[in-house]
């Protein structure tokens, strides 16, 4: 009796702690080495004379080598697990950021940025996606929105770069993140595990079948396919072509926004704060987008997201007042934040668990083609014709043309059948 009394006994489902683990450690990646680089932008390219293109150049070498490296990386931690891939990362994030804040040359400004990239796809992007993907089935879209949490919240941390740099110059607050990291984010890898199997447990908290149930139930625990059966669907190459029009926008806006905005007639610490809206109202798009993608079809979910964007971008480039500025922002940020936990639920929805991180890190490395040409194609732009209205339009556009693959990429037959 007491013992069906203690089996009984409810228990925080451990894949909470897991999305809990990897809200935190996102909050402080995203905030100090994706959101907040645009921070870097001008200190560094005044310092050194660079032009707008150069230095854009960096930026999409990142986005290079994070899409090249995120297959890999998706491998490895279908193989080895979360926790020891994800804490390799952080140390290698950490020691590109102090690497960066030596920078005294263009190859060596280059190169911290291919490292800080390595460490960024490998000690929290692919690895945290996967690992939740992998606690969750039926919730999975939740999950996803609230692990978005850790993106959305992390734009707080952007006026804290910006005071940094003007307080303590851009070289010490490189230093400071990259120590913030090691110090935060090598505990909670610990407690990242990959799979619930890990610790006896199934998706999603269910109880253990007592009779085995057909990889094709409502349960939601099919496996899935291979990576390469699904990278021979229609779906796989019309989410790769959605994504890369999502990565080539986002990546654009989000490298130049600062510099737009403090040529426009804005402060650093103003421009500061209008990036910020952009993972903020992110987390918004993010949690209601994601939450209703486990009750709508998550491709018309997708398609509305890439349709905010475009809208805000088009506003944002026409803009002149601060509220149209603040508006148009926060139109593109909710749908840019609104894609981000759909793409992976709908993927975990079409193709399964069973290779989950290398499938996502296939997505990404073919959306990169769009992370390379977005931030240097806007800097070349600018660079072209002193403003930035152009440049803008064009990513607004794009955005605009994944509505059309994402609609058409339904759900595959073959996602459906055992591992």
């Amino acid at each position: 009796m007491f013992k069906t009394l203690s089996l009984t006994r409810k228990r925080v489902f451990y894949g909470w702690w897991v999305v809990l683990a990897n809200v935190i450690l996102i909050f402080f990646a995203d905030g100090a080495y994706f959101y907040s680089l645009t921070a870097y932008f001008n200190p560094i390219s005044q310092e050194f004379g660079w032009s707008s293109t150069t230095t854009s150049l960096a930026f999409s070498i990142r986005n290079f080598v994070k899409g090249a490296a995120a297959p890999v990386v998706g491998v490895l931690h279908d193989r080895h697990g979360s926790r020891r891939v994800m804490a390799t990362g952080i140390i290698i994030l950490g020691a590109g950021s102090i690497l960066l804040s030596l920078t005294n040359s263009i190859l060596l400004f280059y190169l911290s940025f291919i490292v800080i990239a390595i460490g960024f796809v490998t000690g929290t992007f692919v690895v945290a996606y996967a690992s939740v993907a992998n606690w969750f089935a039926r919730k999975r879209g939740r999950a996803m929105a609230i692990l978005s949490l850790g993106t959305g919240l992390s734009g707080l941390l952007v006026p804290v770069i910006v005071w940094l740099i003007s307080a303590a110059g851009w070289r010490k607050t490189l230093i400071i993140a990259g120590l913030g990291i090691w110090v935060i984010g090598l505990p909670l890898s610990r407690f990242v595990r990959s799979r619930p199997e890990e610790m006896g447990l199934l998706p999603d908290g269910d109880s253990r079948p007592l009779v085995k149930v057909s990889a094709t139930s409502a349960s939601g625990m099919s496996e899935g396919i291979s990576a390469g059966d699904a990278m021979r669907t229609n779906s796989f190459k019309l989410m790769c072509l959605a994504n890369m029009a999502w990565n080539l926008t986002g990546s654009a806006i989000l490298v130049h926004v600062m510099p737009y905005l403090t040529i426009s007639g804005f402060s650093r610490t103003a421009a500061g704060l209008v990036t910020m809206l952009i993972p903020v109202v992110g987390l918004g798009g993010s949690l209601v987008i994601g939450s209703l993608s486990d009750f709508v079809e998550k491709r018309f979910l997708w398609a509305i997201g890439l349709g905010l964007m475009c809208a805000g971008v088009l506003s944002f480039t026409f803009s002149h007042e601060i509220w149209q500025v603040i508006l148009s922002v926060i139109i593109f940020g909710f749908g840019y934040g609104g894609v981000i936990p759909t793409r992976n639920a709908m993927q975990g929805e079409y193709f399964g668990r069973r290779a989950f991180g290398v499938i996502m890190g296939l997505i990404i490395a073919i959306g990169t083609i769009g992370q390379v040409i977005g931030p240097i194609l806007a800097g070349w732009v600018f660079d072209s014709t002193h403003s930035y209205r152009w440049a803008f339009i064009i990513v607004g556009i794009t955005a605009a043309s994944g509505i059309v693959p994402i609609l058409w990429a339904k759900k595959p037959r073959k996602a459906a059948s055992p591992a």
